[in-house]
C-alpha cells in the first residue's frame, strides 16, 4: 500500500497493491461522506477488485501525521 497527498487540492490517494497500470481502472464508485466538503472514491478493475481509494477533503478525514509524511503524487 502507498499513500500520496496533494496539499494544493487536499486530496490523498491510497493504492492498495502495486502501481496501478494505465487502463486497469474499469470504473470509479463514489461513497457518501459524513464530513461536509469531503468525498471518498474507489477505483475498481474489471474483476470488481478495488485498486485504490481517493480521499477528497483529506485533511478532514485522515490523520494529519499520515498526510504530513505522504509524498506528492
Amino acid at each position: 500500500m502507498k499513500l500520496t497527498y496533494d496539499p494544493e487540492v487536499d486530496a490523498a490517494y491510497l493504492t492498495l497493491g502495486d502501481v496501478i497500470a494505465p487502463g486497469s481502472i474499469s470504473h470509479t464508485v463514489e461513497f457518501e461522506s459524513p464530513a461536509e466538503g469531503t468525498m471518498l472514491l474507489a477505483d475498481v478493475d474489471t474483476n470488481g477488485r478495488i485498486l485504490g481509494f481517493e480521499f477528497m477533503g483529506a485533511q478532514h478525514v485522515l490523520d494529519p501525521a499520515l498526510l504530513r509524511d505522504a509524498p506528492l503524487p
